[in-house]
């Protein structure tokens, strides 16, 4: 279990991270989910955005909405109407990613703020969050001011 979780987070670590030039930081952004996954259930994916294609019959869409500010996290999931909060601390940088120490409602995970390189060369901000469990993968919305 160990192994799998390791290998899931060095697998996302890496994703993330690929060929960006430029970081950015996890308060610079208003971030929208794109998916859910469950680490216990080999990385399926359990809810999506609304900008998600390709979903399966079986998951959940879900508008969920993180922001950060001042070391503090607030995730808002606006289809359930509820928050959740929590706390960020920066961990460590590199030239392509920020990673973060994450606690989310008494949960610690880990955060990473990288850019996503697609195959068509496009790129754009992502944040990865894994904690209690599950993995919660977002783009980049609105920029913070």
């Amino acid at each position: 279990m160990k192994r799998m979780i390791l290998f899931i987070f060095m697998t996302l670590f890496l994703f993330a991270g690929c060929n960006s030039r430029e970081t950015h930081q996890i308060d610079d952004y208003i971030w929208e989910m794109i998916s859910i996954q469950s680490i216990d259930e080999g990385g399926e994916i359990v809810a999506h955005g609304s900008t998600a294609t390709g979903v399966l019959e079986t998951d959940v869409q879900k508008e969920l909405i993180c922001r950060a500010k001042n070391g503090i996290l607030t995730l808002t999931d606006k289809t359930a109407d509820k928050t959740y909060t929590g706390t960020y601390r920066l961990e460590t940088t590199t030239p392509d990613s920020v990673i973060y120490m994450v606690t989310i409602e008494n949960s610690d995970g880990t955060a990473v703020a990288a850019h996503t390189t697609y195959a068509d060369g496009s790129r754009e901000p992502t944040l990865i969050i894994i904690t209690d469990g599950y993995v919660l993968n977002f783009f980049a919305g609105s920029a913070t001011s």
